[in-house]
């Protein structure tokens, strides 16, 4: 059985089973393992077992990482493993068949901190040792305790004599001193001197005699106390130099600018970042929470959002969310909706200027993903911005996104702009339809049935075809007004689409193993086999297989 324990974060220590199939870790009520780390996303990471082996896959804009290496896209997980989704949420990997070792790792303490998105809380050091090496003090025969000499102690000497030593070394008594005694040679005479003109008497008192210097020693004076001199003045200097020298290296250094607009982040290192529920549900926008970030909810499914990026958190960053619902796109292709927007803010008070459309596959969320399509564009209001409208539907709903920069910064934040700011929940991704300018001629119900008839036969190179039946058969139902019929088709959807997923995780984890092996035969078998089930261009899939 496989296992997840908690290393860091919370619920520390916990240790949660991991069934076969889909276990999606995160905050959410509803996440197969729920922890309760803030950093961490709602959803934030998946765990597919399929027969005994683990595969997994990044849900959260903000990464995970397995040993350290970002999961960029979905990996085998071993036991003895650990999954990081912020810098404070850690989980081992265990397994009861291949028991993780357990290894002693030492941390610098001086280098860790909260993790975003990635952001976490330091190691625990090793505990300091017990022996004597921890004192400092090395034991020794002979030595009865630290820094105490051996052999017998000096006998201390008397309060009436203190520190008077005796001729033999030993303490003199209390009554009296001793000292040498005197020794007179009586065999030679004392010599005195004579009384001389200079001689004083005995009652007078003696001046220091002195005398004028010749200039020859004062010049010598001279020199020698200006050479003193020079020298206490180049000790100075020197001391001086090297004081100022100190402080240049010491002293800070302003960061070099930032090349690349990034996300901004908190003292720590945590990404500063929050989310808001789109107004219809179903998705959640995250925005970089820095200073002063102001969120406006204008209602009818406007929002703004103005704060800053970079660094150093001084770039203005412009995000509105627009949601319009209307019949009248279940029957209008995408193109025509974009000429529309162009045309209506042309229109406004601000003059634009439009680039040609982005042409290449872009996909939100996971699985089949949600396609949308972007818009280039430069804006001129009070000052003049650049920025790039992203347009997704889910049936009936339209959702406009615009990220804006300052224009003098678009060398270094134009990819900021072209981030993923929405975080899709799985079954708004596994329930998303468009609709279109073209009407499938068939009867809705004909089309659900046909559809159950190829489910029943569950053979995955008709899926698309299947998926592309109900999707029609949604449409027909929608533009009709006939409600059941259209939410039946919703639902059988939705089940197509959680089989699409079981299967493509599966293959995956062949083909990352077939990989490792270097069997090239099992490779090109998997993706070939991958590509004639993802045959639709509009699945997120169909993308990823044809880079295998």
């Amino acid at each position: 059985m496989i296992r997840l324990r908690v290393e860091t974060g919370e619920p520390k220590g916990e240790v949660f089973e991991l069934g076969e199939g889909e276990n999606v870790l995160g905050r959410s009520r509803s996440v197969d393992i729920k922890l309760e780390t803030p950093e961490v996303s709602r959803k934030h990471a998946c765990i597919t077992v399929v027969d005994g082996q683990a595969t997994v896959e990044s849900l959260s804009q903000y990464g995970a990482w397995l040993d350290d290496e970002p999961i960029e896209e979905p990996r085998v997980i071993r036991a003895g493993q650990r999954l990081k989704l912020r810098e404070n949420m850690v989980l081992v990997v265990e397994d009861d068949q291949a028991p993780a070792a357990r290894n002693t790792v030492a941390v610098d303490v001086s280098k860790t901190g909260e993790g975003d998105m990635p952001t976490g809380d330091g190691s625990d050091q090793p505990a300091a040792s017990q022996d004597g090496a921890n004192t400092g003090v090395e034991a020794s025969s002979g030595v009865e305790g630290p820094g105490v000499p051996t052999g017998p102690m000096p006998s201390p000497m008397t309060s009436e004599s203190p520190g008077v030593p005796t001729g033999t070394g030993e303490s003199a008594g209390a009554d009296e001193v001793k000292f040498p005694a005197a020794t007179v040679d009586d065999s030679k005479e004392l010599h005195i001197p004579e009384a001389t003109d200079r001689q004083l008497s005995p009652d007078a008192t003696r001046v220091m005699e002195t005398r004028i210097a010749v200039p020859g020693e004062l010049e010598e004076i001279r020199r020698t106390e200006a050479q003193r001199t020079r020298k206490r003045l180049m000790v100075m200097i020197g001391a001086l130099a090297l004081m100022i020298a100190a402080i240049a290296m010491l002293r800070p250094k302003a960061p070099d600018p930032e090349e690349v607009l990034t996300w901004p982040r908190d003292a720590s290192g945590g990404y500063l970042v929050d989310r808001i529920p789109g107004p219809s549900g179903g998705y959640r926008l995250g925005y970089p929470n820095s200073e002063n970030a102001k969120v406006t909810d204008e209602g009818d499914g406007n929002i703004t959002v103005e704060c800053r990026i970079g660094r150093d958190r001084d770039v203005p960053f412009l995000m509105m969310l627009t949601e319009q619902r209307d019949d009248r796109f279940l029957t209008t292709d995408m193109t025509t909706i974009m000429d529309e927007w162009r045309t209506a803010v042309s229109g406004a008070e601000d003059t634009w200027l439009f680039d040609a459309p982005v042409k290449m596959a872009l996909f939100y969320g996971y699985d089949n993903g949600i396609p949308f399509q972007s818009q280039p564009y430069q804006r001129e209001a009070d000052q003049r911005w650049v920025g790039v409208a992203a347009f997704f539907r889910h049936g009936r709903l339209l959702v406009i996104l615009r990220t804006e920069i300052p224009a003098e910064e678009s060398t270094r934040g134009e990819g900021f702009i072209y981030q993923r700011f929405f975080d899709m929940e799985t079954e708004f991704v596994h329930t998303h339809w468009e609709g279109g300018a073209k009407m499938p001629s068939a009867n809705a119900v004909t089309l659900l049935e046909q559809a159950r008839s190829d489910m029943r036969r569950n053979v995955p190179a008709t899926w698309t075809r299947t998926e592309g039946i109900i999707r029609a058969a949604i449409h027909k139902a929608a533009v009709e007004g006939d409600a059941g019929v259209e939410h039946e088709g919703i639902q059988l959807l939705s089940k197509v689409r959680e089989r699409q997923a079981r299967w493509f995780h599966g293959r995956w984890l062949e083909f990352k193993s077939a990989t490792q092996q270097g069997n090239e035969e099992q490779t090109q078998r998997i993706a070939g086999l991958s590509k004639a089930v993802f045959s639709e261009e509009a699945d997120r899939r169909f993308h990823v297989v044809r880079k295998w």
